[in-house]
């Protein structure tokens, strides 16, 4: 795996959280934070322009991203925001 690989290369790496509604409230997690990020950051903040939620038949926008959207880096964001907030057991709401 992955996360191995880059352990073995002396990386402190771990594998994301994920499972049944992680997608979820990963993204409510996010959504109740200020997130920062560099002026440098350029894919970042393109990303997270683009970012789009999807819309039912009339419409009206739902609680589920897109599917194939570029979404990597905000992935990356969640997934290591995930673990910080499980590691210090950080509250949101």
């Amino acid at each position: 795996a992955i996360v191995d690989s880059l352990q073995n290369e002396g990386f402190t790496a771990v594998g994301a959280i994920k499972g049944p509604g992680s997608l979820d409230s990963g993204i409510s997690f996010l959504q109740s934070c200020k997130v920062f990020y560099t002026r440098g950051s350029r894919n970042i903040a393109r990303e997270e322009e683009l970012y789009s939620y999807e819309q039912d038949r009339a419409g009206n926008t739902l609680d589920r991203p897109e599917k194939g959207q570029d979404d990597h880096l905000m992935d990356a964001i969640r997934y290591g925001c995930t673990y910080i907030q499980k590691l210090f057991a950080v509250k949101h709401g």
